[in-house]
C-alpha cells in the first residue's frame, strides 16, 4: 500500500485531516512534502484559499531548486578529490614515469633521445653542443 492511500485510509477511518496529514509526512520524511502539509494545516486552519496557498508553495519550491543544484556543484568538487588521488593521479603516474631499473636508459617514451631535435625535449635548451646556441 502506498504512502498515500494509508493517508487516505486513515482519513476514512475517521481521523482528523491534520493528523492524517502530519503521519504522512512524518512516513516519507521528505522535506518538502512536509512544507506541504504544514501549509495545507494552516489553510485549512485559517481558511485560506488552497489555489492561491498552493501557487504561492509552488514558486517558492521554483526559487529554490537552483539554490539545491548550485548547492550539489558546489559539493561536486569536494567529492571528486577522493577518486582523482586513488584512481587517476597513479595512473597519469605509471603512464609518465619510468620505474627505476626498466630496460631504455636515457631514451624517452616516445623513443628518441634526450635532447634530439624533433621529438623529446626541444634542441639546444641547455645544451651548449648544439649550433644555434653557440651564435648566441
Amino acid at each position: 500500500m502506498s504512502r498515500i492511500n494509508e493517508g487516505s485510509a486513515h482519513l476514512r477511518a475517521g481521523k482528523a485531516r491534520s493528523e492524517a496529514l502530519r503521519n504522512l509526512a512524518d512516513r516519507t520524511g521528505v522535506d518538502d512534502l512536509s512544507a506541504l502539509v504544514t501549509m495545507l494545516i494552516q489553510t485549512d486552519k485559517f481558511g485560506t484559499s488552497v489555489a492561491q496557498s498552493l501557487r504561492v508553495y509552488s514558486e517558492t519550491l521554483r526559487a529554490n531548486r537552483p539554490q539545491r543544484a548550485e548547492e550539489q556543484a558546489a559539493q561536486t568538487g569536494v567529492r571528486m578529490v577522493f577518486p582523482l588521488v586513488v584512481v587517476r593521479f597513479p595512473a597519469v603516474r605509471v603512464g609518465t614515469h619510468r620505474p627505476p631499473g626498466a630496460p631504455g636508459g636515457a631514451r624517452w617514451p616516445c623513443g628518441a633521445r634526450a635532447g634530439a631535435p624533433g621529438r623529446g625535449r626541444p634542441p639546444g635548451r641547455g645544451d651548449p653542443r648544439r649550433s644555434w646556441a653557440r651564435q648566441r
